[in-house]
């Protein structure tokens, strides 16, 4: 139902949780929806978590008629609740527009309501970068507008990153979205071996069934690019869409292979391909306060568009107690298929 003007700053009037049909269109109908707004994305981190990250969706109900979906995860073993997995983007979603006092109602209530929570604040929604609090740590992302087409864009390509297109594609690298089981697996390979590089500076480890529930849902939304040396692969890429929006999420390379400049033809041929399709926007995704990253991605031209985090990242004693009872009871429930008579 849309809002209607009765003069009052709308408030909070009724809570509870979303349908997977009210979740899903919500993010059909919202235009600064991502694909991590999505019930895929959220179902993709439950399924390869073994069930520690449950989807908690809420359904916000305002004293005017309108209505927001917000995606939230329940972190079984930390006690936490993210607004997006993986530090994605979080915040709202609804079928009709929302005004500034829904935004500022909304972001109030979730601080107030999760003492433990993360929010990156999601980057192409105004209102809700708006609302962010004093104490929202500064990031942003990279992202490029497809408007102008692929031959203005490339115009726009630092010097070193045309010359490392033009350098891969004379040494015979080609790119290209893959499918399959074999495809995927070749990817996992890839990403095992940029572990291996990485050592003690990956600050992320992904377990291999990530990649295995992100090849079930390949597809327009969840597209699989690898970059070839003749039979050899030597880089690959997960883009994700929603909507007009394809976020540049994952990557992973072999490192014996630079001096090819695999990625940099890949993530070409991904942004051509997004400009065909007609998307308005390809988004780099934060780079993690790594330089180097940010360097690369700024040689497409991508923009900084800011994404503030906010995280609380403390539990009451009696909290924390609670969430470990919870967390044994799902375990011990799960064993036995029953439910187990723990304190509450």
């Amino acid at each position: 139902m849309p809002p209607t003007d009765s003069g009052a700053a709308p408030t909070i009037s009724g809570l509870g949780p979303a349908s997977p049909e009210h979740w899903d269109a919500a993010l059909e109908a919202s235009p600064h929806a991502t694909f991590f707004h999505s019930r895929s994305w959220a179902e993709i981190w439950q399924a390869a978590s073994r069930n520690r990250l449950r989807p908690e969706p809420v359904r916000v109900r305002f004293s005017d008629g309108a209505s927001a979906v917000v995606p939230i995860c329940f972190d079984t073993r930390s006690g936490f609740r993210v607004s997006s997995p993986a530090g994605s983007y979080g915040g709202w979603l609804c079928e009709a527009p929302l005004g500034k006092p829904h935004a500022d109602a909304l972001a109030r209530h979730l601080l107030r309501q999760y003492p433990a929570f993360s929010w990156r604040l999601n980057p192409f929604n105004e209102l809700e970068r708006a609302s962010a609090p004093a104490s929202a740590r500064e990031e942003h992302t990279r992202v490029l507008e497809l408007a102008p087409g692929i031959d203005s864009l490339r115009r726009g390509f630092s010097k070193g990153h045309r010359a490392a297109i033009g350098q891969a594609r004379r040494l015979g690298v080609e790119a290209a979205p893959a499918r399959g089981d074999e495809a995927w697996a070749a990817y996992a390979r890839l990403y095992a071996s940029s572990l291996s590089r990485w050592g003690a500076r990956a600050s992320v480890r992904h377990d291999a069934r990530l990649f295995q529930e992100l090849a079930q849902r390949e597809g327009d939304r969840v597209r699989l690019w690898l970059a070839r040396h003749g039979e050899e692969v030597v880089a690959g890429a997960i883009v994700l869409r929603s909507g007009e929006h394809a976020a540049y999420w994952h990557g992973a390379a072999r490192g014996d292979r630079f001096h090819l400049r695999p990625v940099h033809l890949l993530l070409h041929e991904a942004i051509e391909h997004a400009c065909h399709e007609g998307l308005e926007i390809f988004d780099f995704n934060p780079s993690g306060g790594l330089a180097g990253v940010e360097a690369f991605k700024k040689g497409f031209g991508a923009r900084p568009l800011p994404c503030p985090v906010v995280a609380y990242e403390r539990l009451p004693w009696w909290k924390s107690l609670r969430v470990k009872l919870g967390g044994l009871r799902a375990k011990l429930e799960g064993q036995h298929g029953a439910r187990v008579g723990l304190p509450r």
